[in-house]
């Protein structure tokens, strides 16, 4: 059997992305969302269209379109329902951008929008200018739906959040691996609650200005949450890495790729090197 350390690339499972069908200045901007879901047309899921394929208001009580994932049973039901959680403040949608890809596209009342699902940052940037483009018809049809003309404004877009997950070749001693993460010879900021979550979670901070690429925080100048930019003291950004027993692993909460790349790199590292000590042997 062999004992060689093989580790995957990373994979990104989902990227969040924010826009919106204002500017970035106007912060009185509304939306009569009743008047819009009215107003908003869907397309055939197969057909060679890309559109909205599903819109429900924002009361969760009517819909248009096909619901494209697969429904459940309420367990209080017979029926099947879905489990498409409702926003009152958002009209919530589905939006295929290709076959077979289909995002979850939120519009707000402010003028927001939401993508979930997204594979590519550029399949956001092209989201985002289409449900502006769609909006801009309805607006012309109907101007009452908007607080005020809209404009689009590419610098409302931006990443929310990037998930990706990858794995190692082998099990691991997860009661190890925490020991070692919050050991004097790495002193992450680490946990690990088998009753709660099965996971290891290292919080690596990353700060490319002050940082040392080892995923600790070393602010010093002012107090630092980890809901940072990386630009200097207070400013770290944190990134959560969820380690499993089974070797599989998540990177969540990243904003871009520099993020995931350096924390990637750095666990890599300590997987490797360490493999002697938090590999689980099995007889």
């Amino acid at each position: 059997m062999t004992t060689e350390t093989v580790i995957s690339p990373y994979r990104v499972s989902t990227i969040t992305c924010n826009g919106s069908i204002r500017k970035q200045d106007e912060i009185e901007f509304k939306v009569d969302l009743t008047k819009l879901y009215d107003g908003m047309k869907v397309i055939e899921m197969h057909s060679d269209d890309i559109g909205f394929i599903y819109v429900m208001d924002r009361d969760g009580k009517n819909e248009k379109g096909i619901f494209p994932r697969k429904k459940r049973k309420d367990s209080k039901k017979k029926e099947e329902t879905t489990t498409y959680r409702r926003f009152d403040n958002a009209i919530s949608t589905y939006y295929k951008l290709r076959d077979g890809y289909f995002p979850s596209v939120k519009i707000f009342k402010n003028g927001t929008i939401q993508m979930t699902g997204i594979k590519k940052i550029e399949d956001g940037e092209e989201i985002h200018q289409k449900v502006f483009d769609t909006m801009k018809i309805i607006y012309e049809q109907d101007s009452s739906i908007f607080s005020s003309p809209l404009i689009y404004d590419n610098n409302t877009f931006y990443v929310r959040m990037i998930n990706s997950d990858f794995s190692v070749s082998y099990h691991i001693r997860r009661k190890d691996l925490h020991h070692l993460l919050i050991s004097n010879q790495y002193q992450n900021s680490c946990s690990f609650q088998p009753g709660t979550y099965p996971g290891v979670k290292l919080q690596y901070f990353w700060n490319p200005v002050i940082g040392h690429k080892n995923g600790c925080c070393n602010c010093k100048e002012a107090k630092c949450f980890g809901k940072g930019n990386g630009n200097g003291h207070g400013q770290c950004k944190k990134v959560t890495v969820s380690i499993f027993e089974s070797g599989k692993i998540l990177i969540t909460g990243a904003t871009n790729f520099e993020q995931i790349n350096e924390a990637y790199d750095y666990i890599c590292n300590i997987l490797k090197e360490h493999a002697s000590i938090i590999r689980k042997h099995y007889i």
